[in-house]
């Protein structure tokens, strides 16, 4: 029997804490202080816990600075997808050849699942399917190394993935490109799948990324507006004090 560690339980709890984004998003920060009291445990595991998740890509670690969920540019979230898609696309083509017939009967009823949670409008119902959807055609590649890099890469962009698809409500959109993908692997079109799971990733990169570039111009002109209005506080400030200083002048000469 297999015993987790504390530093085990440390980081697949912190990992998941961040992946569905309720411990910390994109560029929050805390301490290893702040671990240490809430897993009740000493420094140790938890550096050793971020050394894995820092290797991950989740977390950067710097010494004498907090810690912080990483953060992804528009421009790297490409780069990680167009990676992604090279793993995807040919685990997808495999899986057409070495799938089991329990495993397509799975993927069916995982999209009929999918489809009530879009009526329902279930978020995070529809994010685990999702999920299991794709890891269920992957693992049916027989691949393991080729799983793993996967799976790690995934990892880059689940906490992106997950705000995104809440804000845009892509659902629709991606049960329909689900079905595309099954129906190819049914068909047992090697080539087919993989075309099928490029364009669901490459939608989701592009609408992703455009997602990112808004929201931090959104937070460039909220920062440029905040730094204009504390000028012009500093301003409107400043012509006050001189105002008050030539009226005592003023007032000195008229007595």
């Amino acid at each position: 029997m297999h015993y987790k560690t504390i530093k085990d339980l440390v980081t697949e709890q912190l990992r998941e804490g961040i992946l569905s984004g309720k411990f910390a998003k994109p560029g929050e920060e805390f301490t290893l202080h702040d671990l240490a009291g809430r897993y009740k445990c000493s420094l140790t595991p938890i550096r050793e816990a971020l050394r894995t998740l820092e290797a991950e890509g989740l977390v950067v670690c710097n010494r004498h600075k907090p810690v912080k969920v990483s953060e992804l540019e528009p421009d790297q979230i490409e780069k990680v997808f167009e990676v992604r898609m090279l793993l995807e696309c040919h685990a997808a083509a495999l899986a057409t050849r070495e799938i089991k017939e329990t495993t397509l009967r799975n993927l069916e009823e995982n999209i009929r699942q999918q489809q009530i949670c879009l009526s329902g409008r279930n978020h995070q119902r529809w994010l685990q399917l999702n999920y299991e959807f794709h890891n269920q055609i992957y693992e049916s590649a027989s691949q393991p190394v080729l799983f793993e890099l996967i799976a790690m890469l995934r990892a880059r962009t689940a906490h992106y993935v997950r705000t995104y698809t809440f804000l845009l409500d892509r659902f629709a959109v991606a049960v329909t490109e689900h079905k595309e993908i099954l129906n190819a692997i049914l068909q047992k079109d090697g080539n087919r799948a993989c075309r099928a799971t490029k364009r669901h990733l490459d939608n989701l990169a592009k609408s992703l990324a455009d997602f990112l570039k808004t929201k931090r111009d959104m937070s460039d002109l909220v920062k440029d507006n905040k730094s204009g209005f504390i000028r012009n506080r500093k301003l409107q400030k400043a012509k006050t004090h001189h105002t008050q200083d030539r009226m005592i002048q003023l007032e000195g000469k008229d007595s």
